[in-house]
């Protein structure tokens, strides 16, 4: 496959038929279309999938219509013309991208192969890249890989959901295009968004699909066991037990000259300190971040001061002097602390000081001007804008004038999705049988994200 990508000074060919030869860099005079067809889906090399493929592609440059070429044997298809019976399977038009199999469903955990060759208005033909995929040895039940974002194949044209039903809290699919999810997925490129929302009236949360030939058979090839791979948010924060939190959050960053995370805070008046142990911080990145902060609004730009312990064990104090200005800090390097650490932000006037229980206090304090009556609590970004993460907290004491029995839980800087505990269940039904199965981990199985 080739990818051409860019308007500006230059672009980059891949070729993934020939991995040992780098990627060469063309001139933008030298721009052309590709002439070959494009955008496999399956992707080349694609394991685990349907055993009922559609096959589809995006036509090159200049094509009038397409020859598609299809078996089990590389070699077959690579030297297949069109006078070759059983590989070659016709011809087709040009706004025809798509093709099925005939001999579908195919057999299971094997490797098929695929050409398309275009026909162009100069009379020549384009021969195609060879791609390839692996059939599942188990039954996909939906191979999310071919929703689209038009009728009748749109994700929520085969899953019926809450809308119109007073009592269905659920929602699948996004509101606007794309409808499925694209960005976490188990496999492939696609997953089905699944949003519930049991408030308002609404009683339960479900979504249906009903199958037919051949996969409501859910016994053929001796077949036992069924599986659904699922990933929910976690929690905004949850005290789970007494004195220990866990905190969910995405995020670019704290850092820069504005910040992105969640925090749980009180107010301070005056001088004051906070303290927490951080037990643990999800790996999402490197640089996640998770501990004490204190800080003078919850606008993103704030001025504050944090000491906080990130996932590859390093300890940082970092601060933001002037309000939308560039952050600064002092840090260890990695596997510098071993979890669980103490961490400590202490302000006197406007002196801050971060501490950590390994070797004591950290030598910078530093001037910040804030306001009589700050923020003070627990703070943690994931540092991934596209992974929510978990980092734990225990042991959280503060000093000084605090109001507030209740920590007050914002996202600062970004939207942050987030679940509510709530039982996980799937119905099958079937011959006049119906069969409820719960997840063993009820109410919590929505809040896991891994």
């Amino acid at each position: 496959m080739e990818y051409y990508d860019g308007w500006g000074p230059a672009m980059i060919r891949l070729s993934w038929e020939s991995p040992s030869i780098p990627g060469e860099v063309i001139p933008r005079d030298m721009y052309f279309l590709p002439t070959k067809a494009i955008s496999a889906n399956p992707p080349n090399c694609a394991i685990g999938v349907i055993h009922t493929p559609t096959l589809r592609w995006d036509p090159g440059d200049g094509a009038v219509y397409h020859y598609v070429y299809f078996g089990s044997d590389y070699n077959d298809v690579a030297n297949a013309n069109i006078n070759t019976p059983g590989i070659y399977r016709g011809q087709q038009d040009l706004d025809d991208t798509t093709y099925v199999p005939t001999e579908a469903p195919l057999e299971w955990n094997k490797t098929y192969y695929w050409r398309i060759d275009e026909y162009s208005v100069t009379g020549a033909i384009n021969t195609g890249h060879i791609w390839s995929f692996t059939t599942a040895d188990y039954i996909i039940l939906d191979w999310f890989e071919d929703y689209i974002d038009l009728q009748p194949d749109r994700i929520f044209d085969t899953w019926t959901d809450g809308w119109g039903i007073a009592d269905n809290g659920s929602q699948i699919g996004y509101s606007t295009p794309p409808f499925a999810e694209q960005e976490i997925v188990n496999s492939g490129l696609q997953s089905m968004p699944f949003f519930y929302n049991n408030t308002g009236g609404a009683a339960y949360s479900e979504a249906v699909r009903s199958f037919g030939a051949p996969l409501n058979d859910w016994t053929r090839e001796g077949v036992q066991t069924l599986t659904l791979f699922f990933r929910g948010y976690p929690a905004a924060f949850v005290e789970d037990p007494a004195g220990t939190y866990a905190m969910g959050a995405g995020g670019e960053d704290i850092w820069g000259q504005a910040d992105e995370f969640r925090y749980a805070y009180k107010m301070l008046s005056g001088n004051g300190s906070i303290i927490a142990r951080v037990v643990n911080v999800e790996n999402t990145n490197e640089w996640a971040k998770a501990g004490v902060m204190i800080r003078d609004t919850l606008d993103p730009y704030s001025v504050h001061a944090f000491m906080c312990v990130t996932p590859s064990n390093r300890r940082s104090f970092q601060n933001r002097q002037i309000i939308a200005e560039t952050s600064f800090q002092a840090y260890s390097d990695v596997n510098a602390i071993t979890p669980p650490v103490w961490v400590k932000v202490v302000r006197q006037g406007n002196n801050f000081t971060g501490y950590y229980s390994q070797d004591g206090a950290s030598p910078n304090p530093q001037n910040i001007v804030m306001s009589q009556n700050v923020y003070v609590g627990l703070a943690y970004t994931s540092h991934n804008v596209n992974a929510m993460g978990t980092a734990v907290f225990d042991n959280v004491t503060t000093t000084g004038t605090v109001t507030g029995d209740d920590w007050q839980v914002e996202a600062i800087g970004a939207d942050m999705p987030v679940n509510e505990a709530q039982p996980l269940y799937v119905v099958v039904r079937g011959g006049g049988v119906e069969k409820v199965v719960e997840h063993p981990d009820n109410p919590n199985a929505v809040l896991k994200y891994t």
